[in-house]
């Protein structure tokens, strides 16, 4: 960037070089790798318990939900429970 900066002026000529590495499949190939989570920490025995699948189940219940119509019907209105179970 620097001879072609002593040479010429080009307006952005950093934001342009930006544009032209994230269109380059050869960049992309080597730059866009998949993020590495870290490692965790090991988790204590006596915070974890082995159990069965679905051994302790939980359900929540919410309030209604106050639904709109859409701009082809806004007068209609309607109530939506919900319920979810984990």
């Amino acid at each position: 960037m620097g001879n072609v900066r002593q040479q010429f002026w080009i307006p952005r000529l950093m934001r342009q070089v930006k544009v032209a590495f994230r269109r380059c499949i050869s960049y992309q190939r080597f730059n866009n790798l998949p993020f590495h989570y870290p490692d965790g920490e090991n988790l204590l025995s006596r915070k974890v318990v082995q159990t069965r699948p679905f051994n302790q189940i939980g359900v929540d219940m919410f309030e209604p939900l106050h639904l709109k119509g859409n701009q082809d019907v806004p007068e209609t209105t309607a109530k939506a429970y919900g319920l979810i179970i984990y």
